[in-house]
């Protein structure tokens, strides 16, 4: 839980209405997107995307500073990262983080690792299935013929893994981390709304996927569903990942062993 969240729940201040917590999701969900986006684009050497998403992040982070209580921007941009699961995760209750960030990070890296290879089974299960269209041959990973298992990791982690999380996953938890200490934090109907916007944003992660059919489809909506829950469980976006990462690298590997 971020000290920005933290401060609405003290004595001085009320907990965050309905409108609060759109207007602060509104606020720092797109910082998350356009980051994603920006990465991606910088990666596959569309500089000027890359550029244009690394200022909207950068005024964002900063500009938000000055519109919300007039803290630090220091401060504040901490916990706006906080909120989209890149920045540390402050004063967390749950059971990942209440023995310490040295357990938490082992926990998050183990369970990067585990949700990589629930969704590599996952996979297979839903290749079976929805089975590859016949005469179609999937030659994404050509480019990574000859290069070492590291290499691959790492340029998986910036093209995919980190890129794709930001935008799919974090503007998930930010709603999360939000709803939790708001004045809806026991409201049904908002919690409804939050699991209907998840499944339906993975369903936009899915279909993002659809450049080879049911075939690519299915088994990104399986995998999206799980790292929503990882992200969540752990309330940062660092091990959605290493399982995206993860599992990328043996896709292009050809198998986890």
């Amino acid at each position: 839980m971020t000290d920005a969240v933290t401060a609405a729940t003290d004595d001085h201040r009320p907990a965050l209405g309905g409108f609060g917590v759109l207007a602060r999701w509104v606020w720092v969900s797109p910082v998350a997107i356009f980051a994603g986006l920006g990465l991606k684009a910088s990666v596959q050497e569309s500089m000027s995307y890359g550029l244009l998403g690394a200022m909207v992040v950068l005024f964002a982070l900063v500009g938000v500073a000055f519109i919300i209580d007039g803290r630090t921007v220091l401060s504040q941009t901490r916990d706006n990262l906080s909120l989209i699961g890149v920045g540390p995760v402050l004063g967390d209750k749950s059971w990942v983080w209440s023995r310490g960030r040295l357990i938490g990070a082992t926990v998050v890296a183990a369970g990067g690792v585990a949700a990589a290879v629930l969704a590599w089974v996952t996979a297979q299960l839903m290749a079976s299935l929805f089975p590859r269209a016949e005469g179609l041959i999937d030659d994404r990973y050509d480019i990574y013929a000859g290069h070492s298992t590291p290499f691959v990791w790492l340029v998986q982690m910036v093209e995919n893994g980190l890129s794709e999380e930001l935008v799919f996953r974090s503007p998930v938890l930010a709603a999360y981390l939000l709803l939790r200490v708001s004045a809806l934090a026991h409201s049904r109907l908002a919690w409804m709304l939050w699991a209907v916007g998840s499944v339906g944003w993975t369903t936009v992660f899915a279909l993002s996927h659809s450049d080879y059919g049911m075939w690519n489809v299915a088994p990104a909506f399986v995998m999206g569903l799980v790292f929503v829950g990882v992200t969540v469980l752990t309330r940062t976006v660092w091990t959605a990942v290493i399982a995206h990462t993860t599992y990328n690298t043996w896709a292009v590997l050809g198998s986890p062993i």
